[in-house]
């Protein structure tokens, strides 16, 4: 073999070896490949990741550690690289962490307390996980933060303060947990928020009034709760509001006619709650309204054929289909007493809202003002017991009675308007046109008939003097009263019943069963008990016919009245039809 031919056998040769030396040792690279990632070597030491400040880095880390970030549903990127900006769920703007969502991905533990170091942070979504513990207070430190959503996960101990602190917060969830405690009232300086849902969860209190500073809040959800007290009248304040939602707690008393302010309102959940009286008329302002519970309560529906009107026109409704009995003496609608006098001289009827209304009426005719036509105010009408007739301002007249009965109207079929009836002292019968009679009474019985059980119809009844018993047909008796007591039956706590309840004339005291006395009046005083101020219980409150005064507890007085005139709200108390004796 010739020199040249060896030389250039061994050359390929070299050349093949150091080729495959070259791969060995990785000592070519291909200008076209991608690098690979670095890999994560931590967030403190030099060379660590610069994506975000370390403590934000840290912050991360102890979410991920301290709620089993090993078993997410998604975890791509966390701790594995060095880009915490790229890990899931983790947006960054300019090299700081503004958004950290985690919704619906098996976190479980506890909140870290490190997360109050985003200070950049806007968005906070860990809600359906299965998050425990208490709500760390350094997330009050995230002033930049404006959604925060922790619903659905096992959250207990008390909601922080400090949530109170972060001013730039429009949308606050933290419902479907376990949060115990109030509700505290640094919510209230969240002037910036839109939705706030504290539902399904054991807090406990009441409604802190601060919450109706949220002017901007469209949405609040606080159902599913302890809360007790009653709704602050002040939320008439949160005109934005379109959903309320405070069904199923413990809250009481009546319903504010503030709400009739919130207008753009188009759910309104009173439901499962011990709430009592008339639904506010001016409720009827809520022109928007699409949806009405408030079922499983004590509240009832004003007559008045406005409000009827306006309630039939909401889409969805849950009532308790209960008509409120309409207050004595409201001429007016309003569901409140008026203060009024029918004048036997001339035969005029007076209000103190409305002045003189008109002239109907005759020396001996008997007032018996009442809803006789259910449109939720009281007409103007007289027993003559001279013929035993009738005779309605609004026109016609029956005959129904004969000399000695006793006018007794009232809604005694539970239809919404008042039906004639007498009680005939001399036989103890009631008769009621339409109806029949039923007998119930002795002689020297006084009647009182009243919705004593709150079925929505009046029921027959009579007190005793004689051995101060109340009897009520088919619901038995009770004693409450002694000799020269006036009974003054009424539904004083607002809970949709009659109450057993006594004037005493000799020291001015009134005498509610089961609920005490209150000491208002003085001798030649007429008790004139009726709900005065509309809040759906009635007021203790007296005519004085020696200055026409009209006193009632708690309020004060106001001077409407002469000699001789006959206050309308009176019950006539000696069953001779003037109430002055």
């Amino acid at each position: 073999m010739s020199q040249t031919r060896l030389f250039s056998w061994r050359g390929i040769a070299l050349v093949f070896m150091v080729f495959l030396l070259v791969i060995a040792f990785g000592g070519v690279s291909d200008a076209q490949a991608e690098p690979a990632a670095a890999a994560y070597a931590g967030c403190t030491n030099p060379g660590d990741q610069t994506d975000m400040p370390t403590a934000e880095c840290l912050a991360l880390v102890a979410l991920y550690d301290g709620t089993t970030g090993g078993s997410w549903t998604t975890n791509t990127g966390w701790k594995t690289t060095d880009t915490p900006c790229s890990w899931y769920g983790v947006t960054c703007t300019t090299g700081v962490v503004t958004t950290l969502g985690l919704n619906s991905n098996n976190l479980a533990g506890g909140i870290p307390t490190q997360l109050g170091n985003l200070s950049n942070l806007t968005y906070l979504w860990l809600s359906g996980n299965s998050l425990t513990s208490a709500i760390p207070i350094e997330l009050g430190n995230l002033s930049n933060l404006t959604n925060m959503s922790l619903n659905s996960n096992n959250l207990t101990g008390i909601i922080p303060t400090q949530l109170g602190d972060l001013s730039n917060l429009t949308y606050l969830a933290l419902s479907y947990n376990s949060l115990t405690g109030a509700i505290p009232i640094e919510l209230g300086n969240l002037a910036n928020l839109v939705s706030l849902y504290l539902n399904n969860n054991s807090l406990t209190g009441g409604i802190p009034t601060q919450l109706s500073n949220l002017t901007n809040l469209t949405i609040l959800y606080l159902r599913n709760n302890n809360l007790t007290g009653g709704i602050p009248t002040q939320f008439g304040n949160l005109s934005n509001l379109t959903t309320l939602v405070l069904s199923t707690n413990n809250l009481s008393g009546n319903i504010p006619t503030q709400l009739g302010n919130l207008t753009n309102l188009t759910t309104l959940y009173l439901h499962n709650n011990s709430f009592s009286g008339p639904l506010p008329l001016n409720l009827v302002n809520l022109t928007n309204l699409t949806t009405f519970y408030f079922n499983s309560t004590s509240l009832c529906e004003p007559p008045n054929a406005t409000f009827q009107a306006w309630l039939s026109g909401v889409t969805s409704v849950n009532s308790t289909n209960v008509i409120c009995s309409v207050p004595p003496a409201d001429f007016d609608g309003n569901n409140s007493t008026d203060v009024s006098v029918y004048r036997p001289s001339n035969g005029r009827w007076y209000t103190s809202a409305q002045g003189f209304l008109t002239s109907y009426g005759i020396a001996g005719d008997i007032p018996v003002a009442q809803d006789y036509d259910g449109d939720g105010d009281a007409d103007i009408a007289v027993y003559r017991p001279s013929n035993g007739r009738w005779y309605f301002y609004a026109g016609g007249n029956t005959g129904y009675g004969i000399t000695g009965d006793i006018p007794m109207p009232c809604d005694y079929d539970g239809d919404g308007d008042a039906d004639v009836a007498i009680y005939r002292p001399s036989n103890g019968r009631w008769y009621v046109s339409g109806q029949g009679y039923t007998a119930y009474g002795i002689a020297g019985d006084i009647p009182v008939p009243g919705d004593y059980d709150g079925d929505g119809d009046c029921d027959v009844a009579i007190y005793r003097p004689s051995n101060g018993r109340w009897y009520v047909k088919d619901q038995g008796y009770a004693a409450w009263g002694i000799p020269g007591d006036i009974p003054v039956p009424g539904d004083y706590d607002g809970d949709g019943d009659f109450d057993f309840a006594i004037y005493r004339p000799s020291n001015g005291r009134w005498y509610v069963l089961g609920q005490g006395y209150v000491a208002y009046g003085i001798a030649g005083d007429i008790p004139v008990p009726g709900d005065y101020d509309g809040d759906g219980d009635w007021d203790e409150t007296i005519y004085r016919p020696s200055n026409g005064r009209w006193y009632t507890s708690g309020v004060g007085y106001t001077a409407y009245g002469i000699a001789g005139d006959y206050p309308l709200p009176a019950r006539d108390t000696n069953i001779d039809g003037d109430p002055h004796e």
